[in-house]
C-alpha cells in the first residue's frame, strides 16, 4: 500500500459498522504512517481516537460495542472524543498524525472535526469504507454471531431487516 500525505493530518475513518474501518487503522494505515528513528531518540506521535474505545474507558469495561450501555453513552464518548482531538492537533503536543475511528455518518461529527482541524492547522483526509453489496455486510462474522445468538432465543420467528427485504425464519 502506498500512502502520500503530509505531516499534521487527521484520518478520518467514515463508513456503516463491520465494514473493516478499525482493522485497516490498527493493522495498515498507523503502520503505513509510523516512520520512527530510535538511534535518533526521534519517535512519530500517531493519535488513535477511537468512539468505540473511548466509551469502553468510561465504561470501565471491555463492553460489545452493540451492548446497550455503549450506546447509552455515545454523547459522552463524543464530548471526550473531541476533547481529546482538541487537545492532541495543539502545542506541545501537536500529534503528527491522528485516526479518527467511527463511523463518522453524521455531517454535525464531520464538521466539529473540520472546525477543530482548522483551528489547529490541521489537514482532514478522509477515507471512507462500504460494502460492495449488502451480502458482504451480512456474512461479516459478527453478524452471522448475532444471528446465531438471537435465533435460540425468539424461537418462534425471528425477522431480520436486510435493507428492504424482510427475511423471515422459522426455527422449530
Amino acid at each position: 500500500m502506498e500512502l502520500t500525505t503530509r505531516l499534521n493530518t487527521i484520518f478520518l475513518m467514515i463508513g456503516p459498522s463491520e465494514c473493516g474501518k478499525t482493522t485497516f487503522a490498527k493493522n495498515y494505515l498507523m503502520e503505513a504512517l509510523r516512520r520512527n528513528v530510535p538511534e535518533k531518540n526521534y519517535f512519530m506521535n500517531i493519535s488513535y481516537l477511537s468512539s468505540d474505545e473511548i466509551r469502553q474507558e468510561l465504561l470501565g469495561h471491555d463492553y460489545d460495542k452493540y451492548a446497550n450501555v455503549m450506546l447509552m453513552s455515545s454523547e459522552q464518548a463524543f464530548s471526550l472524543l473531541f476533547e481529546k482531538l482538541k487537545l492532541v492537533t495543539s502545542f506541545p503536543l501537536n500529534a503528527d498524525f491522528v485516526v479518527i475511528d467511527s463511523t463518522g455518518l453524521s455531517n454535525e461529527f464531520r464538521e466539529q472535526v473540520r472546525a477543530i482541524a482548522a483551528e489547529n492547522h490541521y489537514r482532514v483526509e478522509v477515507i471512507l469504507f462500504n460494502y460492495k453489496n449488502r451480502e458482504d455486510y451480512l456474512h461479516t462474522e459478527r453478524v452471522n454471531r448475532s444471528f446465531q445468538s438471537i435465533l435460540p432465543v425468539y424461537g418462534e420467528k425471528f425477522y431480520r431487516f436486510c435493507g428492504a427485504k424482510i427475511i423471515m425464519q422459522f426455527t422449530a
